[in-house]
């Protein structure tokens, strides 16, 4: 949760609202209670339970429910900026508010297929509309194609501002998946039909570089002054064509946060993947000179004492007041929190309460509606209730008459069934639980940035390695406090420590005081290493509420978590009492460690008698049992030296009960498919009957229905167990039938349920080898509906680990690998796979990428639902990216009676070279790659080398070979014609040498005519005693040798 000031109520005030909103609004026909019954396929509206304290399970269940039902549809384009702050933009930005608060799967994944959706209807670049600039850019048009406006105008070329929030929407998701490194490697359960990666984190990766370049092409080029970093409409006349903003004019305040949302959110992405630190500074530059100029912008004054601001819709434009209806002061206010969240900016909190104080006091009208204008005037115009957008400044002021003010009646009455409005009343809720549960015997530890309330200039800074993300700062100098809020059991003589550290040389100056009384200083560890301090003074604490008030001193303290607790030693993790194990049943929980606290154990399907937990430590141990099945155990570590140093962990024991009596080895079997007869009901499909969740079901009405449960391969099958709709009301009359090929059947049971539990009842028979089971329905005895929340089918207990296969392929490869891991379990079904890359710790997923060049050792293995481990298998991938590489020590300088020979280095230092080819003026040369003397013409010959290495890589080198010739090598010529039998006369093999003889020791006048001499001689023994082509060749040289 945010550092921010609670928004209290009263309980009294809460039942109050709740209750003025269910009978106003009913009476009124504008909402419907609270919880009303509506089709489940059309999504139930959704359940506020009350509007302040922590949101409850039913809130984050009713809100899961109507996100992934019919009544919220998937995107399909920027058509009147839908995908802006339209319904699938706006469902995109609830989805992650309620993921961030849940924690739910479903709700991430149903909010990543709708930002695959937005992302894949951006403008195509080849065949995409053609904007206002003759560009297919890679934006999202919000106009029809033909759309005119007021004016007559064509306007379906515009595309602006709007797209800062698609992106912001979009990397939302991105950043979401890569806060939550355990998903990064699992694969999205819904496919890859949109082509950006199999798993999470190559998604998240996919949508960050697109949405780059969209910001790289359109939005950085045409909307960001490249010397201020402001931002403005396009300096280009074919912008007026848009019906937009003036050309380089300033683009209005609501619409630059819209862009800001963009960058904002991008930043944060490639912060969590600190791979592109130079464009996270190009980001929050471009953020910053938008915040700095709206915040120069804003104008203070006071009302009835206090202040408040008045703004205009543009930069340098006094004409219009900024609107306080639709979206404009809306995305103003919601832009300046996220700015302050971000914590980069210098946004203070004294600017958000001056913002929430105008809400307050210039925009309400006092009676319950608010004024059109941020001024107020004229006094004529009104509005019955604000956008949602206005909620975000809540837990930033004291003043909790803002919320109630904004959460009015009316705005109330589209909670029910918006996303959005009900998304931001639960962020509130979330932002604003603030007070903390204090059981003093405990050491209970709070992160600094919750539960607090602010005055002054602390910040709330980002900070990897701290908890929740996030720790709180003071200012170098002024005064400013942290405030908390504490209801404190066991109360007694307290010590106050803290987990900090400061940005100065010095040590961070606090001082603390309980309930306005002394203050007494505390410390913060120096310099920018974390360290636990604590206060120089205990606390006495009673039983009740207390507050803790947290001053600064300046030195920029720097605090992440405190602790109140009756022992002087700070919670320092090395010094903790720790377990060394604990174990369920005497069986050790396989992913303890002595530094994590929390596990769930999920307890096998007929577990009737409760586990016993145990646990070994060093220190004393006390542990309080489960008392139910399904219970929690709580083991307490006490130092034995300082009992109240304490360390504290938890085992939750999840899974379902059964009634009735389950055999010996029972367990049961994974479910691959499952098939119904014709005419159920639409909204319980066959499916909702193998889901794992007893609050779904398969519904047919009529005593002829049936539904198949297939799995997979033919298994020993011993009994079934059914939860029914209202089992412990109704009985249910049925028929159950297995068969090994799903043609002929044998029936195993007949009768009716017991009516005794709406939970899991098991139904026996005899050993029977079995695929397929069906269940034949017949109605119940209340009427013909055959309704099924969860089937199981049971057998003997699996004593055979799985088998895990992988699909890397033999050799070297030269492109980055993905290996997919696939593991089968002929009994009770595979569980978890988890697998090792190079010996580092075991990971569970099925999917592994490696990108790293030479050998890598992949090892895996997998776990079924009995608890069988097979044993690690090992698997070796060679990887190979880069070609062979080629040197040479050949002279590309020679004469034409050298014998050449083109010796080339080719080596590979990982794959090794598999073969290698050289060709000269494009035709290959055999190897041993010698050319002969008098080969070659005069002139430059292409030499070009390539080498292949076993991967495939392939490098290619090219050499210019020079061939020369001199009156010096005339000799050398006519010794190798006569050795190749070109020169078949002994008589005129000597007079050519004596010519040559001559003609070497010539002067420079004297050559030309010697030169002619030997031409002559040779042109007159050409086809003769000097072979033809010999000949010819000797007088083209002889020719160019001549000056």
């Amino acid at each position: 949760m945010l550092a921010a000031n609670p928004a209290k109520m009263t309980k009294g005030w809460r039942k109050l609202l709740v209750s003025c909103l269910a009978i106003t609004l009913s009476c009124s026909g504008i909402w419907a209670p609270l919880t009303p019954n509506t089709s489940a396929a059309t999504g139930a509206p959704m359940v506020v339970s009350s509007l302040d304290g922590p949101v409850t399970q039913e809130e984050i269940n009713s809100f899961k429910q109507y996100i992934l039902s019919t009544s919220v549809g998937l995107p399909v384009s920027n058509i009147g900026n839908d995908f802006v702050y339209g319904p699938s933009g706006q469902n995109v930005e609830a989805m992650g508010y309620m993921y961030e608060i849940s924690g739910d799967q479903a709700i991430l994944d149903r909010m990543i297929s709708f930002s695959e959706n937005m992302l894949s209807a951006r403008n195509n670049p080849v065949t995409g509309r053609v904007l206002w600039n003759g560009n297919r850019e890679l934006a999202w048009p919000n106009k029809k194609v033909g759309e005119v406006n007021s004016d007559g105008l064509l306007i379906d070329g515009y595309s602006g501002s709007e797209n800062g929030d698609v992106i912001g929407h979009i990397a939302y998701s991105a950043k979401l998946i890569l806060q939550n490194k355990s998903l990064w490697n699992k694969v999205v359960p819904y496919g890859n039909g949109l082509l950006y990666g199999e798993t999470y984190l190559q998604r998240a990766k996919s949508y960050i570089t697109e949405l780059d370049k969209s910001m790289d092409t359109y939005m950085i080029p045409n909307f960001v002054k490249p010397d201020t970093l402001r931002q403005y409409w396009p300096n280009d006349t074919r912008w007026s064509t848009t019906g937009s903003g003036a050309p380089n004019s300033a683009i209005p305040w609501n619409q630059q946060m819209m862009i800001n949302n963009g960058f904002m959110r991008l930043a944060e992405c490639h912060e969590l993947l600190a791979d592109d630190p130079t464009r996270v500074d190009l980001y929050d530059r471009i953020v910053q000179a938008s915040i700095d100029w709206f915040t120069a912008s804003l104008q203070p004054y006071q009302v009835q004492g206090h202040d408040v601001y008045k703004w205009w819709y543009v930069a340098d434009y006094f004409g219009k007041v900024e609107d306080a209806d639709g979206v404009h002061a809306a995305n103003d206010i919601m832009g300046m929190t996220r700015a302050y969240d971000r914590g980069k900016y210098g946004v203070t909190q004294d600017t958000l309460i001056k913002l929430a104080n105008t809400i307050r006091y210039v925009i309400s009208t006092g009676t319950g509606n608010f004024y059109c204008k941020v001024d107020g005037l004229p006094t004529s115009c009104t509005l019955t209730n604000l956008w949602s957008e206005y909620l975000h400044i809540s837990p930033y002021t004291t003043d909790s008459t803002v919320y109630k003010l904004l959460a009015n009646p009316y705005y109330m009455s589209t909670v029910l069934t918006s996303p959005i409005y009900f998304a931001r009343i639960m962020w509130v809720k979330d932002h604003t639980s603030w007070t903390r549960q204090v059981d003093a015997d405990l050491s209970p530890t709070w992160e600094a940035e919750s539960y607090a309330s602010r005055t002054g200039y602390f910040i709330r800074g980002a900070c990897d390695t701290c908890s929740k993300g996030a720790f709180m700062q003071s200012p170098e100098e002024g005064a400013a406090s942290l405030t908390y809020d504490l209801n404190v059991t066991h109360g007694g003589s307290v010590y106050l420590h803290v987990l900090g550290s400061s940005s100065g040389a010095a040590e961070g100056s606090l001082q603390v005081s309980v309930d306005e009384g002394t203050e007494v200083h505390l410390p913060v560890a120096v310099g920018s290493t974390w360290g636990w301090t604590t206060a120089e003074l205990p606390f006495s604490l009673t039983d009740g509420f207390h507050e803790v008030n947290i001053k600064s001193q300046g030195n920029s303290a720097r605090l992440d978590k405190l602790v109140l607790s009756k022992s002087p030693t700070p919670p320092i993790e090395s010094l903790l009492p720790k377990l060394t194990d604990i174990q369920v049943n005497g069986v050790s929980i396989a992913s303890f460690s002595p530094s994590t606290y929390t596990y769930a154990v999920a307890l096998p399907l007929g577990t009737k008698v409760i586990p016993t937990i145990s646990a070994v430590s060093d220190h004393i141990v006390e542990i309080a049992q489960p008392q139910q099945l399904f219970g929690t155990a709580v083991v307490t570590v006490k130092d034995r030296q300082d009992p109240y140093l304490q360390a504290k962990y938890e085992v939750q024991l999840t899974g379902y009960p059964i009634y009735g009596e389950v055999p010996d080895r029972f367990i049961t079997y994974p479910i691959q498919a499952v098939s119904a007869s014709a005419g159920y009901h639409a909204s319980f499909p066959p499916a909702s009957a193998i889901d794992g969740d007893l609050t779904t079901r398969y519904a047919a009405k009529g005593i002829t229905h049936w539904i198949q449960f297939d799995l997979g391969v033919v298994k020993p099958v011993r009994s079934v167990l059914l939860a029914f709709l209202k089992g412990d009301v109704d009985k249910y009359n049925f028929d159950l039938q297995v068969s090994e090929d799903g043609v002929s059947w044998k029936t195993v049971y007949s009768g009716k349920s017991s009516g005794k539990t709406a939970g899991l009842e098991i139904f026996q028979f005899g050993k029977e080898n079995a695929r397929y089971v069906k269940y034949n329905g017949k109605g119940n005895s209340k009427d013909t509906w055959n309704n099924i929340n969860e089937i199981y089918i049971g057998g003997d207990s699996d004593v055979t680990a799985p088998a895990t296969s992988d699909d890397v392929g033999s050799g070297w490869h030269k492109d980055t690998q993905t290996i997919h891991l696939t593991a089968t379990d002929g009994g009770s079904g595979v569980v978890n796979t988890y697998y090792s890359v190079n010996g580092s710790t075991f990971t569970e997923g099925t999917t592994i990428q490696i990108d790293s060049e030479g050998t890598t050792e992949l090892r895996y293995y997998s776990v079924d639902g009995a608890g069988n481990e097979e044993s690690p298998k090992s698997v070796m991938l060679q990887l190979d990216r880069s070609g062979p590489r080629i040197t040479t020590s050949v002279s590309m300088a020679v004469y034409v009676t050298d014998t050449i020979h083109l010796d080339f280095g080719i080596t590979d230092a990982l794959s090794g070279v598999a073969n290698q080819t050289i060709q000269l003026d494009g035709k290959p040369i055999d190897s041993p790659y010698v050319i002969e003397p008098m080969s070659l013409t005069l002139g430059n010959h292409l030499v070009s080398v390539t080498a292949t290495d076993r991967a495939g890589n392939t490098t290619t080198q090219h050499y210019d070979l020079q061939v020369h010739m001199d009156v010096d090598h005339l000799d050398e010529v006519l010794a190798v014609a006569k050795q190749k039998g070109w020169i078949k006369n002994e008589g005129i093999y000597r007079g050519l040498m004596s010519l040559v003889n001559l003609i070497q020791r010539a002067s420079k006048q004297e050559l030309n005519p010697k030169l002619n001499a030997l031409q002559a001689l040779i042109q007159a023994q050409k086809g003769k005693f000097i072979e033809e082509t010999t000949a010819a060749q000797l007088l083209d040289w002889l020719r160019a040798l001549q000056n």
